[in-house]
């Protein structure tokens, strides 16, 4: 069982999320939303979703504010942005935020369903983990890993890239 939340003002791109996610959901997945980014952070103490996904202009408080705060009682949910924005100092504040992914609207549904299954699988092998311990990674879990850190290295490269 999974839970997501998504964290979006806009109504019409709130629908098409919940609509490409709702494709692929679980009987037993749980789906929430939030308006706003104290919202956010609400739900987020109450019902410590697996995945939060997130707009970075939102009302109240902004995404990145809001990821600040639920990292201080959630430190390892795994966060994404969707946002317009594609202001540098907002991705190098993701990257220390250690959100997983930094996507940029439009989306592609397509994209947007690799990258939530990516976020999925990253939290079942988070939850293996704990049910293992820590000294008992296996030796493919570490390769996955090091290979996530090579994508978001990528991203670094391409947005220093596209800036220049």
């Amino acid at each position: 069982m999974h839970s997501i939340l998504v964290v979006e003002d806009e109504e019409l791109e709130l629908e098409f999320i919940e609509s490409v996610i709702r494709e692929d959901l679980q009987e037993d997945d749980v789906f929430l939303t939030a308006h706003t980014g104290a919202q956010a952070v609400q739900i987020a103490k109450k019902r410590h979703p697996d995945v939060i996904i997130l707009d970075i202009m939102l009302p109240e408080m902004d995404g990145l504010e809001a990821i600040e705060e639920i990292r201080k009682f959630a430190p390892d949910t795994c966060i994404g942005i969707l946002t317009a924005y594609t202001d540098f100092r907002y991705a190098q504040k993701a990257i220390s935020l250690r959100v997983f992914e930094y996507m940029l609207k439009p989306i592609k549904p397509a994209e947007f369903k690799g990258v939530l299954k990516r976020m999925l699988e990253h939290v079942d092998e988070a939850r293996e983990r704990d049910k293992i311990g820590t000294n008992q990674i296996a030796p493919e879990t570490i390769a996955k890993n090091a290979g996530a850190g090579t994508e978001q290295q990528s991203f670094v490269d391409e947005s220093v890239a596209y800036i220049q």
